[in-house]
């Protein structure tokens, strides 16, 4: 026999033996195994993964029973039966192989069919007594399992995985936060063992490998890096129709600083707190980007008499108490417990540099209901035409002091756009006919009645800008507006949307351009910066909370300018890499904010044909272009710039190595000029220099 197996199990195979008497007959020479398929019977065949099938043995021993069992190209036992009938669960090819059964070994056999826990073992055994009685039908049939009928699932985690959100430390190599395993298991939750998955990534993320073979327990191991912390990145792992798709967050350091970033202003729920008690709290590194902290202690500063509560009795969580996740950085307080004693409650959060911040709730039995209300954080003011929404758990009882809980009410809705509702799914008439038509919502609890109205509004579609022309050598910031099919401007949400752009199509090989795009109250800002005229094409890509996509490719016509110039270079804060005309090259020192100045490693400016040299005796920086001399010393705040004394707001210091300098400063002297691009909170994003 092939299979190595079955040899592991003889001692196991001898104690069979002594159940079974000797066979009196051989099974018949020239008999065959036939499966059917589609009602013809065959020797070769195809059926479907995890469906019954028939077997049947033609020529064999007249009255004979038999017992049917299926094995892999490994000889490993997948399938076994004692019936007419057999199922394989699994993709792949296998052999249908068939024991006669004398008689008076009937029992026996079912005996070892019924006592053995895996189908390896009932295979194994049975193998090995019908072997050496010779009771194994000579013909087999050849069955090639198809998997179009089966499902599989993927799931991932990670000791730095929330839901599908990842975050890493950036620039850090092989670290055990980037350590996701991923599993795949059947529609029966059994692991699916030496299954190839592919993996694919979009962003600045690097993975193990783009395939991987799943382990005997369905699992692969898959380390993501990344080269600079920003957020977004997709990693994305497949098998069939099967995928895990997880969103990649990267930062650089760890958190300096933490921050009360919300309190709430009315009293929650009691009962509620270990969801969450409406306090959060935000941690940024050193140069003010928000990142997960590396290690923090929570402490209880003050609570009602005989509370009795510990910092470990709470805990900080990246989700909302809905379950969403937060922004990047910032953590909900909530409670290990449901609490017991009402009053206000103080909650204080240090790091280990010695940052705290401090945050009140007050916590309250819910009192007699005064009103009902829809939820504002959750309910919708617009809806899709042919959308389908779920209105259930959007409505709150309400105290006279504000306290809220989920309620019973019952929904209604009207509207000429409603096609159906069964009391919580909502389904809107998938017809444009009814864009601008209101759906209204009623709820219903006892005497409390409150009413919501949703607008229907046309589907996103793609994004328009209202300009598209810029002129050589100058940033220019476009306008985007996500519109419908009919280029109507859509009312679609941006709120926690993805804002992405890249440059596709350029006016020539040898032309540079860069494009930064970022949401901003509602629309798009689109930062384009090209050094030739002609025309370039910018793909726009919005990821909106829901995970749904749209792009649009924008051509952008430049025109002849007098700011021309030779190279550029963009930055980002918090990034190790910068793009130095068309190619990525690796910083030390990341870009960062330092008494509202920025700050950079002052050796980049080698781009722009500036000589920089440090002079060890005097600690000093020496920068010459451009018909200038300038020389600074560390921790002066006084410069020279052709031997006369300039005042700098910031002195040089030295990061890692490399001394850091006021970007606005040197960029001025040098005749460098710095373009500034903003996120949708107002801090600088990129910075493009030009010259």
């Amino acid at each position: 026999m092939k299979n190595k197996k079955l040899f592991a199990i003889l001692t196991l195979v001898c104690f069979m033996f002594t159940l079974m008497p000797v066979a009196a007959f051989a099974a018949a020479a020239d008999a065959q195994v036939e499966i059917q398929e589609d009602g013809v019977w065959v020797e070769e065949g195809v059926v479907k993964a995890d469906t019954a099938f028939n077997v049947r043995v033609v020529d064999g021993t007249t009255g004979a029973a038999y017992v049917y069992y299926a094995v892999d190209e490994d000889g490993e036992g997948v399938a076994i039966a004692d019936t007419a009938s057999l199922k394989i669960k699994a993709e792949g090819e296998y052999k249908v192989n068939a024991i006669e059964v004398p008689a008076a070994n009937a029992t026996e056999v079912g005996k070892v069919l019924a006592s053995l826990d895996t189908v390896a073992e009932k295979v194994a055994t049975l193998v090995a007594w019908a072997d050496s009685e010779d009771l194994i039908v000579g013909g087999y049939a050849e069955v090639s399992v198809d998997a179009e009928k089966q499902s599989y699932t993927l799931t991932a985690t990670g000791a730095n995985l929330s839901g599908d959100v990842l975050t890493i430390k950036a620039n850090n190599g092989f670290n055990k936060d980037g350590i996701v395993v991923v599993k795949l298991v059947d529609k029966d939750g059994k692991a699916v063992k030496n299954a190839e998955l592919t993996v694919s990534k979009a962003g600045y993320v690097e993975v193990t490998s783009e395939t991987l073979t799943t382990d005997r327990k369905g699992e692969v191991e898959l380390t993501i890096t990344s080269g600079y912390a920003n957020d977004g990145n997709k990693v994305i792992v497949k098998y069939e129709k099967a995928k895990v798709e997880l969103t990649v967050n990267a930062y650089t350091n760890a958190a300096t600083d933490v921050a009360v970033n919300a309190e709430p202003k009315a009293p929650v729920n009691i009962k509620s707190t270990m969801y969450n008690t409406g306090v959060q709290f935000k941690f940024v590194d050193a140069n003010g980007i928000a990142c997960p902290p590396a290690a923090y202690n929570i402490e209880v500063v003050d609570q009602p008499a005989n509370a009795k509560l510990e910092g470990k009795d709470f805990k900080l969580a990246t989700t909302d108490a809905k379950g969403k996740a937060l922004a990047k950085g910032v953590y909900a307080l909530k409670a290990n417990k449901t609490l017991v004693k009402e009053g206000t409650y103080t909650v204080k959060v240090s790091l280990e540099n010695g940052s705290t911040a401090t945050a009140k709730f007050t916590a309250n039995e819910m009192g007699d209901v005064v009103a009902i209300m829809f939820n504002p954080q959750d309910t919708p003011k617009t809806v899709a035409y042919g959308a389908e929404i779920d209105l259930s758990g959007l409505v709150l009882n309400r105290d006279a002091y504000g306290v809220t809980e989920s309620s019973s009410a019952t929904l209604s809705v009207s509207g000429l756009a409603v096609d159906t509702f069964d009391g919580a799914n909502l389904v809107v008439k998938n017809d444009d006919d009814f864009i601008g038509a209101t759906i209204t919502v009623l709820a219903k609890d006892g005497d409390f009645v409150a009413t919501t109205e949703l607008t229907v509004v046309d589907k996103a579609a793609t994004i328009a800008y209202a300009d598209t022309t810029a002129e050589v050598g100058v940033s220019k910031t476009l306008v985007g507006t996500v519109v419908d099919a009919s280029n109507s401007a859509s009312t679609v949400d941006l709120t926690g949307a993805t804002v992405s752009a890249i440059v596709i199509d350029k006016a020539s090989e040898t032309a540079i351009a860069v494009a930064n795009a970022q949401p901003n109250n509602g629309k798009i800002n689109l930062t384009f910066l090209a050094n030739e005229a002609g025309v370039y094409k910018v793909q726009t890509i919005v990821e909106f909370a829901n995970k749904s996509y749209i792009s649009a490719i924008t051509e952008i016509t430049v025109g002849g300018g007098l700011n021309t110039f030779k190279d550029v270079v963009v930055v980002s804060l918090g990034a190790d890499k910068m793009i130095v005309n068309n190619d990525v090259v690796a910083l030390d020192v990341a870009p960062f904010i330092e008494n509202n100045r920025t700050m950079m490693q002052f050796n980049v400016l080698y781009v722009f044909g500036i000589d920089v040299e440090w002079v060890a005796e005097t600690q000093s920086i020496v920068a010459e272009g451009n018909g200038l001399k300038v020389v600074m010393q560390l921790g002066s705040k006084v410069a020279t710039v052709n031997g006369a004394e300039v005042a700098l707001d910031v002195a040089p210091y030295t990061v890692n190595g490399r001394t850091v300098v006021p970007v606005g400063f040197i960029t001025g002297l040098l005749d460098i000029t710095p373009t500034f691009t903003y996120n949708a909170d107002g801090t600088i994003a990129d910075i493009l220099f030009t010259k």
